[in-house]
């Protein structure tokens, strides 16, 4: 084959192996594109939700505190009631809440 035709087939296939992988590097930039802003809508919905579990907590954190000042709150009870006295009712080794998952 004629070195000058070598070249020239060599300037084809390097340049269409150049715009191959310019074709997929924006592709790839595309998709990254519409990841990025899927998760941006996901993250907008969930922030309302995570300030109102904020909320939420800080709301039962103050009421904790308020009942253990009064004396109200005890650590050993579950639901208003001490662990033993709900493993009595139930008579059952684990209580039906915590089989449930409730």
């Amino acid at each position: 084959m004629d070195p000058t035709l070598w070249n020239f087939h060599i300037q084809v296939v390097s340049g269409a192996a150049e715009a191959d992988v310019i074709e997929i590097l924006c592709d790839y930039y595309d998709m990254m594109r519409d990841y990025f802003q899927s998760m941006l809508r996901f993250y907008n919905e969930l922030v309302p939700q995570v300030f109102e579990f904020r909320r939420h907590v800080q709301e039962a954190k103050e009421k904790r505190a308020i009942a253990r000042q009064k004396g109200i709150y005890r650590e050993d009870q579950m639901f208003g009631i001490s662990l033993d006295s709900l493993l009595s009712i139930e008579q059952q080794e684990i209580p039906r809440v915590v089989q449930t998952g409730m």
